[in-house]
């Protein structure tokens, strides 16, 4: 049903450099701030991320939160990240690749194949189990994280 559970061979040169990600834009809101970011899960594909972290310096738990596959996935933070932030947690809103793919596919235009054509047998559960421990590693990094405290809902 997964498939592999990671790139193999020569498809791991396709595997992206976590400490290339990109934080935008940051707002601060009453509690804590907002940022838009981007990490590299593939040499070159960057998934785009909200990241939500407490106003006050320290560090957090964190919580992996993916948005639903309803509509609001157009805003990530509206349900659970937002919460979360509220409450102290650092909070990595995204989805899953078959939202948006390299060249801008999805699930609908061919997400998965372009999947197993770069990765051969990696199924699209298998990719996204991938993709949350990449985003684990990537939290796990951040000073304002505790790396024994990351969860992930969604």
């Amino acid at each position: 049903m997964l498939g592999q559970w990671e790139p193999q061979g020569s498809a791991r040169r396709w595997i992206g450099d976590l400490r290339q990600a990109r934080l935008g834009q940051c707002e601060p809101r009453v509690t804590y701030e907002r940022c838009e970011l981007e990490i590299p899960l593939e040499s070159d594909f960057s998934q785009r991320y909200l990241l939500l972290r407490p106003l006050k310096k320290g560090r957090y738990p964190a919580v992996i939160a993916w948005t639903s596959t309803t509509p609001d996935y157009r805003e990530p933070e509206k349900w659970w990240g937002r919460w979360l932030a509220e409450r102290g947690f650092v909070v990595l809103c995204g989805w899953s690749f078959l939202r948006h793919y390299r060249d801008g596919t999805t699930y609908s235009t061919g997400a998965l194949e372009r999947l197993e054509e770069r990765f051969g047998p990696w199924r699209g559960l298998g990719k996204m189990t991938w993709d949350i421990g990449q985003e684990r590693k990537y939290l796990a990094a951040r000073p304002d994280v505790d790396p024994r405290r990351i969860g992930f809902i969604g």
